[in-house]
């Protein structure tokens, strides 16, 4: 027997998920813009799918999902703090994009956490400095993309898009 599958076409340009949810299974948004009005939104069992020409703002709220197949953007919305965590990231040729204080190690930022599975695919980060004056890192920098419990990233999981700049330095993706 199949899991429960949902697909969410949005009938407006944009659509406001402010409700959490309880059911579990596959869900795709599959056009539109979807933003999230609070941090929790999804159940944490969404196998969770952002198709092509798809943008998926959390607006800065956190949220927890089994897995992500990222096909379009995922913008974190403006926090420079907020969470993304998930069990198994997929990149398929989509963005994801962060608020990052681009300034000294461990300077608050939007991250991916990667809780116990892997980060496969391809995925362009693009990040946006939230007010950082840019201040040269000395050790293991500014956190955008972690691991715990065991997770795991591929190498090429995530590749920096355009220019990441706080004053006179540029930041890299390592």
């Amino acid at each position: 027997m199949s899991s429960p599958r949902t697909v969410i076409r949005s009938i407006w340009s944009f659509g406001l998920l402010n409700a959490a949810t309880t059911y579990t299974g596959s869900t795709t948004l599959a056009a539109g813009t979807f933003a999230t009005g609070a941090a929790g939104i999804f159940s944490r069992d969404f196998a969770f799918t952002v198709q092509p020409a798809v943008i998926l703002d959390r607006q800065g709220f956190d949220q927890t999902l089994t897995s992500l197949t990222n096909s379009g953007l995922v913008r974190t919305g403006g926090s420079a703090e907020a969470l993304l965590t998930t069990t198994n990231y997929i990149g398929r040729g989509g963005t994801l994009a962060i608020d990052t204080y681009l300034a000294a190690d461990n300077s608050p930022s939007d991250k991916v956490v990667i809780n116990g599975g892997i980060a496969t695919g391809t995925t362009t980060l693009t990040v946006r400095n939230a007010g950082g004056s840019g201040i040269l890192t000395t050790a293991d920098g500014i956190w955008v993309i972690q691991t715990k419990n065991g997770g795991t990233t591929a190498t090429e999981a995530f590749m920096l898009g355009g220019e990441a700049r706080g004053g006179a330095l540029d930041y890299r993706l390592f």
